[in-house]
């Protein structure tokens, strides 16, 4: 499957010669020939690459501040009385101990996912986070 097959996608003709987001007049990645998106063109690419979707952005704090606050009460009100909500939150603690050093962002370039996911469990140990989130507010300021 190696540099062969990629040339042959790339010089297939599926796809669009447009992007398909509305609005976006760019080539698709396919058609200018940059890579193998055959509905959308890089700058759509990238942007899902960034935020999760090719035409939505980010959700502010402020949109998440409300959904925050919802799921910390209630796990705050159960806590204590539900035995699966204890034990997610003693395998979160688990995890924020056992997660290792912590290291700047420079530095993750080039390493796995796996380790990559580590790291930001040991940056929320060392900024002191605890599994339950003491209050809503307080995170979203420490952010």
């Amino acid at each position: 499957m190696g540099s062969r097959s990629i040339k042959q996608r790339l010089g297939s003709s599926g796809g669009a010669l447009r992007c398909s987001i509305p609005g976006c007049r760019n080539p698709t990645m396919r058609v200018a020939g940059t890579g193998l998106a055959a509905f959308h063109c890089r700058r759509h690419v990238e942007h899902k690459a960034r935020h999760g979707s090719h035409w939505h952005g980010t959700y502010s704090a402020a949109e998440l501040k409300p959904y925050l606050a919802a799921a910390t009460s209630y796990i705050r009100l159960r806590a204590e009385s539900d035995r699966f909500i204890k034990a997610a939150l003693n395998a979160i603690a688990l995890l924020l101990e056992e997660a290792g050093p912590s290291e700047i962002a420079t530095r993750l370039r080039g390493m796995s996912a796996t380790k990559r996911a580590r790291i930001a469990l040991a940056r929320l140990r060392v900024a002191g986070i605890k599994p339950e989130r003491s209050s809503p507010s307080d995170w979203l300021s420490e952010h």
